[in-house]
């Protein structure tokens, strides 16, 4: 599918499938060889700029995983400064809102703040 969209200038979200989340969380190396065959394989032909852990994996099993793996995937970009391009974030189910409105009422207890200083 990527062939297609070579050249394109079309801006790219990739989602990560629920299933490889935990694979991701737990190895470095897995999260490299993940973006080695499905980002640095296109690049810069196909312009990715964001890469999304799961389908609303938060609430449910592959929870815990997804800031181990947003983790690994944003160190595997680092290689080539790819990290400066591409995003990586998680699309997370609004079931975990205590309440949406006003915004700034809302509150993330389950939520852990990561920050890179490179």
């Amino acid at each position: 599918m990527f062939e297609a969209l070579r050249g394109s200038g079309i801006q790219i979200l990739l989602g990560v499938n629920d299933a490889n989340i935990e694979q991701l969380a737990q190895s470095y190396t897995i999260a490299n060889d993940w973006v080695e065959k499905n980002i640095r394989s296109y690049w810069p032909d196909v312009h990715f700029r964001y890469i999304a852990v799961g389908n609303e994996a938060i609430p449910n099993s592959y929870a815990s995983f997804v800031l181990p793996a947003i983790e690994n995937l944003h160190s595997a970009l680092s290689y080539g400064e790819l990290w400066q391009r591409i995003k990586v974030t998680a699309i997370i189910s609004p079931s975990v809102l205590d309440s949406c409105f006003p915004p700034s009422a809302e509150f993330f207890p389950w939520l852990s703040l990561h920050h890179d200083h490179r």
